[in-house]
């Protein structure tokens, strides 16, 4: 399953990819405010016409991977003394295939907006969670 494979590349892949440009915004911007972004858990429990072909115990794994993600991000940024935002609270209720989602689900018609967030998303997820370091 993907969520297995990327659940893998966490640590010996994604962490050092984080602190090179963790160290290159540092090196480029020294001093500069940094406000580090997490991912939402994705999926809500049951699947709908957004999901086709994800199972339940694949929506389950790529939450936990989200959590995962979470953590590992959370602690690269707060190493280099950024500041971070989960977004797994301020998205909680709004997944995919949630009545008031805002995290688009796979749409053929735009696939580069597939499993990205909405306006809404934007708006009411991630403009709150930066408002809510820089006032």
């Amino acid at each position: 399953m993907r969520a297995d494979r990327a659940r893998s590349t966490l640590s010996g892949v994604l962490r050092p990819r984080l602190d090179a440009v963790y160290e290159a915004i540092e090196r480029r911007a020294p001093g500069a405010r940094v406000i580090v972004l997490g991912y939402p858990r994705m999926f809500a429990g049951t699947g709908c016409g957004a999901t086709p072909g994800v199972t339940s115990i694949e929506r389950s794994k790529a939450n936990r991977l989200a959590d995962r993600l979470d953590r590992l991000t959370a602690s690269r940024a707060k190493a280099f003394g950024f500041t971070y935002k989960s977004a797994i609270v301020r998205f909680t209720g709004h997944a995919i295939c949630s009545p008031d989602a805002w995290l688009n689900g796979l749409d053929l018609g735009r696939v580069s907006e597939s499993y990205h967030p909405n306006r809404k998303g934007q708006r009411a997820g991630y403009a709150r969670l930066v408002r809510a370091v820089v006032g």
